[in-house]
């Protein structure tokens, strides 16, 4: 079923890429602070590092957008971040492959 657009339709969809981008804007400084001693997001082989800071970067976008009532908050970037250090470094490399 295709919904009816109306005049409003373009302003919510606009006003959502606003919020979008403004939430995404957020997470991107946090995650470009996350453990920055740690040689797994600062890899320089193939963009290792950027790769990762980027995954991260979607993890918790896709959180966020998941959980509107708590959404995104300064800080999740540390918690999520080691989590992802460490799911990515177990020792079953199938399950590390996939810890995104």
């Amino acid at each position: 079923v295709i919904p009816e657009l109306t005049d409003e339709s373009p302003q919510e969809d606009f006003q959502d890429f606003l919020e979008d981008a403004t939430l995404l804007e957020e997470i991107r400084k946090d995650v470009a602070r996350t453990l920055p001693h740690l040689l797994f997001f600062l890899e320089p082989n193939d963009d290792l590092g950027i790769r990762r800071y980027a995954a991260l970067e979607r993890i918790l976008f896709l959180w966020a957008k998941l959980n509107k009532g708590v959404r995104y908050v300064q800080g999740m970037n540390e918690i999520a971040g080691t989590l992802y250090y460490v799911l990515a470094n177990d020792e079953n490399i199938p399950w590390a492959n996939h810890a995104e």
